[in-house]
């Protein structure tokens, strides 16, 4: 094996062009450093971050794998390193530092427990204190209290017991000898858990300092709140800044500066999640193994608690979730710099199996056809619209490199692996041409070079809006050029999904289409008419849940055909017409519907109902 190292080097020439340099290095650690002062014109190098050194400019193993053992030749080569240069600099998200908090709520229902906690911590901590329905000098007495949260803080509301009123007491003690169950002490401490309520102190209270049902409000604003023993607090498990004696430890963790990088997003304004009838997509919530998201109003991501597996972004199926270091904009516009020669192997992984691959291959021979390696941070955030994109662009397999020793942890994009298989087994009889594989095992996973032979032309349209938009249009193109029409078979995780209406069930509400963001649904006022488009379907079933007539459910055979990425015409309704004017103002079937219920609720309209807005003001008028 040669002990010369090449490195690759994006940098500007006189003319301000961009050119690759490949400079000799004979140190394995000069490949991933390089000084700057040297070469400012440097703005990209192949190397890998693990190797140490100092790394001046943006550092790209992709590159140095390609140029090393890959298929491309300079030019090309140079393309892949201005991609990779635009996709890095282009890596956008929020990035700040949170400061160590320890303000502390604490809330028990025992008192020993309390005080047992102070004594541990109280040095550490900054502890607010609470005794819920129960008694002891040393501590406010909670009657009742509610709990709300932000991403950063807990808000409580809570009512203390507070009989004297110090303003007017005057501390004759009157109060204390008249107690017969001496519940009162010298510190003006009720010890309500021996309380009769006899009033008797109220009575001989001289100034009326004393009302034994006199309760304070109180809120306090605190980073976090932490409940001991068995003590109730409902509905509120879950929530980041909650603890409880079992998570004191996840608690105590936070105790530290804290680098916050917001690299897992939503949008929501394709997000299929609906919280007001608790239906719709929530995929992304399932996904996660370490309760980062919780859908409230909309998906709420905690920052703090979020691994960046990618798992909620892989399974997103409308592209809402995304992957700020390599989002699915990014993807595209990847290859507008770069284009895959057709017949390529593709090998994804992240930058350690990339540098893996490289020391276990470095000076053999790839013999198994042409090679293109591409960096993805997260194997995991990898959707089936991505795997799909690179089949139909002119890569023949794909090799996804797994994350050594973490098997488990692929499982996400073992699903998008699965997914696409099947569709590409049904499109072209060819079940396998997405694989995972690890490094060792690669030779193994890539047997073959064949070619795509039903893609006469290759996909090329880099446009992005939406992952239910993109896998339409490639699997159109895709249908354009095998001309036949495929039908999957029925299983719970297909990429595609169906509903049915029931037309005569339908009266045109259109209370589903507030419900369908991705804009599966569409309705057509003027010819009365509901649509749907079934490649832009997530399956999500809010539309089903929210449909007040129930008729729509799910289907079950999916049938690929062109009309299956057009609008379908599923219900039509008759109009109603103003009995004044004329105007259609809503369908002849809501309107039966409507007098059907007033009808079993035994209420009189007086016809008014079959006006229209402005002619049912004239007539209530014209009948007062």
């Amino acid at each position: 094996m040669s002990t010369v190292f090449t490195s690759y080097c994006l940098l500007l020439n006189a003319s301000a062009a961009p050119v690759l340099d490949k400079r000799l290095r004979s140190s394995l650690q000069e490949i991933s450093s390089s000084p700057v002062a040297d070469d400012p014109a440097i703005l990209l190098q192949s190397g890998f971050n693990s190797l140490g050194g100092t790394h001046h400019t943006m550092l790209s193993p992709a590159l140095q794998v390609n140029g090393d053992l890959g298929s491309l030749n300079d030019e090309q080569l140079l393309k892949f390193a201005e991609a990779e240069r635009i996709r890095k600099n282009q890596v956008s998200f929020s990035s700040y530092t949170i400061e160590e908090d320890n303000r502390l709520c604490v809330i028990s229902n025992d008192s020993q427990s309390l005080n047992r906690f102070l004594d541990t911590y109280g040095g550490v901590l900054d502890i607010v204190p609470l005794l819920v329905n129960a008694s002891h000098p040393d501590f406010s007495e909670v009657t009742d209290f509610s709990v709300s949260f932000t991403d950063s803080t807990c808000r409580l509301k809570y009512s203390t017991r507070s009989p004297v009123d110090p303003g007017k007491c005057t501390y004759c003690g009157l109060c204390g000898r008249s107690c017969p169950e001496s519940c009162i002490s010298e510190a003006l401490f009720f010890d309500f858990s021996t309380c009769s309520f006899c009033r008797d102190c109220e009575k001989i209270c001289p100034t009326g300092a004393i009302d034994i049902d006199a309760v304070e409000q109180n809120e306090l604003e605190i980073s976090a709140l932490l409940a001991l023993g068995d003590t109730p607090v409902e509905g509120i498990d879950g929530y980041r800044n909650f603890y409880r004696e079992s998570t004191l430890d996840r608690y105590l963790a936070t105790l530290f500066p804290s680098r916050i990088d917001e690299v897992i997003t939503c949008n929501h304004a394709i997000c299929q999640f609906s919280s007001r009838t608790e239906s719709g997509c929530d995929k992304c919530i399932q996904a996660c193994a370490f309760d980062a998201l919780r859908g409230e109003e909309k998906i709420i991501i905690d920052p703090l608690t979020c691994t960046e597996c990618g798992s909620c972004v892989s399974i997103c199926p409308t592209g809402a979730m995304q992957y700020r270091r390599f989002d699915d904009t990014a993807f595209f516009e990847f290859f507008r710099t770069f284009s895959l020669e057709e017949t390529s192997i593709v090998v994804i992984g992240a930058e350690k199996e990339l540098h893996s691959f490289w020391w276990n291959f470095r000076g053999g021979e790839l013999d198994t056809g042409t090679h293109v390696f591409f960096e993805y941070p997260q194997l995991n955030a990898l959707s089936a619209v991505h795997l799909v994109f690179l089949l139909m662009h002119g890569a023949s397999r794909i090799i996804l490199l797994e994350t050594q020793g973490n098997g488990n942890g692929n499982q996400r994009v073992r699903q998008s692996v699965d997914q696409v298989n099947r569709l590409f087994a049904a499109l072209v009889d060819e079940p396998s041409s997405v694989s995972l594989s690890t490094v060792r095992g690669y030779p193994s996973a890539a047997p073959g070079t064949g070619k795509n032979s039903f893609l006469s032309r290759r996909y090329t349209d880099l446009s992005y809006s939406n992952r239910r938009q993109k896998l339409s249009s490639m699997v159109l193109h895709a249908l354009s050029e095998v001309q036949k029409d495929i039908v999957l078979p029925a299983h719970a995780d297909n990429i595609f999904h169906a509903i049915r209406c029931e037309e005569n069930a339908c009266t045109q509400c259109l209370a589903c289409l507030n419900e369908c963001n991705i804009e599966a649904l569409s309705a057509d006022p003027s010819t009365l008419t509901l649509s749907w488009t079934g490649a832009l379907c997530t399956g999500c079933g809010a539309c089903i849940a929210v449909c007040p007539e129930n008729a729509l459910a799910a289907g079950d055979q999916i049938l690929l055909t062109h009309q299956f990425f057009k609008p379908l015409v599923v219900a039509r309704a008759k109009p109603m017409r103003c009995k004044g004017c004329g105007k259609v103002f809503g369908t002849r079937k809501s309107f039966d519907r409507v007098m059907e219920i007033l009808a079993k609720q035994k209420l009189d309209h007086d016809g008014h109902f079959e006006y229209c807005e402005d002619c049912r003001v004239i007539k209530l008028l014209e009948t007062e």
